[in-house]
């Protein structure tokens, strides 16, 4: 009984969280109108770094982690920073309609590189949970583009760029949670990394000239990136790892389309947009598939 609440328990916790990240896409949008990709980078990661340094020093001096094992997250994570540089650039020189599109195989990406290194078992349900979700997400993504006769400027460059994303990104968090796993706590795990990708994002801005935009930061901006960095990179993530570690690969990867789902209904609800058949298909095929996922926990403690 007391798993079955543990197991409750972060399913809630994981949906809150996917509602708390569901803003990202319209607050990059709203911040890029004024900042360029590396700034947004450099203050978004710098504020999540910012705000998880203080339990590194705790974990410390509670011996958790060691310097050691921080400077290698410190060099792990410069190859990693192409993360977010790799899909602000495929935005830039392509559209939001493809990098949504590409976007679809993240979670498909997360599951084979997170059962290569975990290990993490199957079952029939979650299979077929993660199933309903990729319908999902191709309904709500896909079929809209088609309809409207988007052009997605699917080229070779934003292409390579967006697999570039889309495996680095997945490789995070498999390390966020094999860290964590191995006693690091999670917010200690995620300051070296994010505090590299600040430098990083700022070492790109200062090249391209775009560092003086920062005297021209506006209040809203400040929220913004302050709101990405502490409570999506930080808090969502934290989160995220958690419900990764417990309720395993498929049931994660899963969540992700659910999360896709609310990044695409937030602006809509926003700014008073109305509601598609293909978005509402598709977002009731995702709630399908955690439904799913979810029964797969029911399964298992028959079984017991």
């Amino acid at each position: 009984m007391k798993k079955r609440k543990t197991n409750n328990f972060w399913l809630g916790v994981m949906v809150f969280g996917t509602f708390l990240a569901a803003p990202e896409g319209t607050l990059i949008r709203v911040a890029g109108a004024t900042l360029s990709a590396p700034m947004i980078i450099t203050l978004r990661y710098g504020f999540a770094a910012l705000f998880a340094i203080p339990f590194v020093v705790v974990a410390l001096q509670k011996r958790q982690v060691t310097v050691k094992r921080l400077f290698f997250l410190m060099l792990i994570a410069i190859p990693l920073a192409l993360d977010p540089l790799s899909m602000a650039q495929a935005i830039s020189i392509s559209n939001a309609s493809f990098v949504a599109v590409l976007n679809l195989a993240g979670p498909i990406v997360f599951m084979i590189i997170s059962t290569l290194v975990t290990r993490d078992r199957f079952s029939r349900n979650k299979v077929m949970g993660f199933l309903f979700a990729v319908l999902g997400g191709l309904v709500m993504v896909l079929l809209p583009n088609l309809n409207n006769n988007t052009n997605m400027n699917f080229g070779i460059v934003p292409v390579i760029l967006m697999l570039i994303h889309v495996v680095c990104a997945n490789i995070v968090s498999v390390i966020f949670r094999k860290e964590n796993e191995r006693g690091t706590p999670i917010l200690a795990v995620f300051a070296p990394i994010h505090f590299v990708w600040a430098i990083v994002g700022a070492t790109t801005a200062s090249i391209s000239g775009d560092i003086g935009q920062i005297h021209d930061l506006t209040i809203n901006n400040l929220l913004f990136l302050t709101y990405l960095g502490i409570i999506i990179s930080v808090a969502y993530n934290a989160i995220f790892t958690k419900y990764y570690e417990r309720a395993g690969t498929t049931s994660a990867a899963t969540i992700e389309y659910l999360k896709k789902s609310l990044t695409i209904l937030t602006p809509m609800i926003i700014l008073g947009e109305m509601l598609s058949w293909e978005i509402a298909l598709g977002a009731a095929f995702i709630v399908t598939g955690v439904i799913f996922t979810r029964q797969s926990y029911k399964s298992r403690r028959r079984k017991r």
